[in-house]
């Protein structure tokens, strides 16, 4: 949140532009409210806090929304509209360029909302995944985290960080951290968890993994052998944080 003495971002020309544009008055002569309307939104974009006084024409406008939302760091969202606060393309779309800080205030609808958090989730470039996460209501978290074939999309679209997410139950599967391995090396072998690390057909099977990941390059010799070269049983050690 911002402090009162923060200095918010300047508006930008193509946003000013686009809210002036949309709510200028129709008919040119007269129109006092359309007037009005747009004198609010020339103070919301010179004070984003305005927008909670606002008359409703002006909460509900995406644009003028976004950028207030834009120059607040996040806050302005909780002045805007139910129906933008419940929109999925609108939050999707003002977090790529905000990020998270805006998700405490979208519509409660919103956090049981699988399809949404997929695709939130899928498309958070801008912050960790597991922060992204907590929006979610608890029992659809819990239900994303446990699903294999959910955990393995993230997996394939963000690497390693992906399992920071994943259940307990996922990170003890043998066979769910063995495929894990094949799609992104062996990063990921340092979210197994402590049973599968201390079990030595894991460790061969988590070698061959590597080997797969890597096409066979730098392992040298057997891959199922209990001793791996020592360069990379050191690596590989050191991810499983397993004794030499």
């Amino acid at each position: 949140s911002l402090g009162s003495g923060a200095a918010a971002p300047a508006p930008q020309p193509q946003a000013a532009a686009a809210v002036a544009e949309a709510t200028a008055v129709s008919d040119g002569d007269g129109d006092e409210g359309g007037a009005d309307i747009e004198r609010w939104c020339e103070e919301v974009l010179e004070d984003w806090r305005r927008l909670e006084q606002a008359p409703d024409e002006c909460k509900n406008d995406p644009d003028l929304v976004s950028e207030a939302t834009r120059l607040s760091a996040g806050e302005a969202l909780r002045f805007a509209s139910p129906s933008l606060r419940s929109s999925s393309d609108f939050i999707l779309g003002v977090m790529q360029e905000v990020g998270p800080a805006i998700l405490e205030h979208v519509d409660v609808s919103l956090r049981t909302h699988r399809q949404f958090v997929e695709e939130l989730l899928a498309t958070c470039n801008n912050c960790p995944l597991h922060e992204a996460l907590q929006f979610a209501a608890a029992h659809l978290r819990d239900t994303l985290c446990g699903d294999r074939a959910f955990a393995m999309r993230l997996l394939r679209r963000s690497g390693p960080e992906a399992l920071h997410i994943v259940s307990e139950e996922l990170r003890a599967d043998r066979a769910f951290i063995l495929d894990a391995v094949r799609e992104v090396g062996p990063l990921a072998l340092e979210f197994a968890s402590r049973e599968l690390r201390a079990s030595s057909e894991f460790l061969r099977g988590a070698f061959a993994a590597c080997a797969h990941a890597t096409g066979g390059e730098g392992l040298g010799g057997d891959c199922g052998r209990p001793e791996p070269p020592s360069a990379v049983g050191a690596l590989l050690r050191g991810l499983l944080r397993v004794d030499a």
